[in-house]
Formats: C-alpha cells, sequence, structure tokens
C-alpha cells in the first residue's frame, strides 16, 4: 500500500502539508491549496508498512556535489560510510590540490529526501564558510 504525501517548500523551510491514499486526491488537494501559478507543491509516493522504512536503514544516498551546488552523482548505497561529508581534492593540472567537489551522505529510502538533505547541508557549509574542513562527522544543526 502506497501513501502520498504533498510536500512544499526547500532546505529548512520544507514541509509536509497532507497524506492522501491516492496520487489523485493529493494532486487535487494541492491544486487547490497552492492556486497561484507562483505556489510550488511535489507530490512524494512511499510505501507504507514497508521494510525499506524501518528505522534501522543501514543503507541510502551519496550525493556528490561541486562547490557552486551543482550535482555530479546521487549513488544508492548499502552500508554507512566511514565519513557522512568527505571532501574530494583535484590533483589534476589546473587546479591542484583544491577542494573542488564534496561527497555527502543522507540516510533514506528517497532519492528526493537525501537530494534536499544533502543541499541543506551544502548550503549550511557553505553559509559558514567550513568549505574544506574536516567534518566527517559533525552535526550540522548548529550551524547558523
Amino acid at each position: 500500500m502506497k501513501i502520498y504525501l504533498v510536500t512544499h517548500g526547500q532546505y529548512s523551510d520544507f514541509e509536509n502539508i497532507a497524506a492522501f491514499s491516492s496520487r489523485e486526491k493529493a494532486s487535487d488537494f494541492a491544486k487547490i491549496v497552492f492556486a497561484r501559478p507562483f505556489e510550488i507543491f511535489d507530490i512524494e509516493e512511499y510505501e507504507i508498512d514497508s521494510e525499506k522504512l524501518t528505522p534501522d536503514v543501514k543503507g541510502g544516498f551519496v550525493i556528490e556535489m561541486r562547490k557552486n551546488g551543482g550535482i555530479l552523482a546521487i549513488d544508492m548505497v548499502d552500508s554507512t560510510p566511514d565519513k557522512i561529508i568527505d571532501f574530494i581534492k583535484d590533483y589534476g593540472e589546473i587546479r591542484p590540490n583544491i577542494f573542488s567537489r564534496v561527497r555527502i551522505y543522507e540516510r533514506t529510502v528517497s532519492r528526493d529526501t537525501a537530494v534536499k538533505g544533502a543541499q541543506e547541508k551544502w548550503a549550511q557549509i557553505i553559509a559558514a564558510n567550513l568549505w574544506g574542513l574536516d567534518l566527517a562527522n559533525e552535526d550540522l544543526s548548529s550551524i547558523g
């Protein structure tokens, strides 16, 4: 059985608005609530009572991003990596020894949720000027 969540916002403004038993009901609701053209919403689909949603999820996604926020790769992984946030240096001729990318691990079964979480962490890293520091297991929730 599936559940359909109407969501709104990004990063720390992200919120679940309502849950429905069908995509059609979720869409009808969202079209009424977000009637103005500039209001953006998403409908996310999840399995109810799925083994994938148990709290002991071991895997997740690793999102690789550039310093400018561009996403380079999204990979599903079966286990928790050693580092939650891992900066990667380029060793090429153009920009030798410069941290140009970051890999951010998100423990979730939803690709969309993983990307949103990684984008939130990236924004916190940039805002706090922490790019390239050893943040392997830091809790970024306190960064303002």
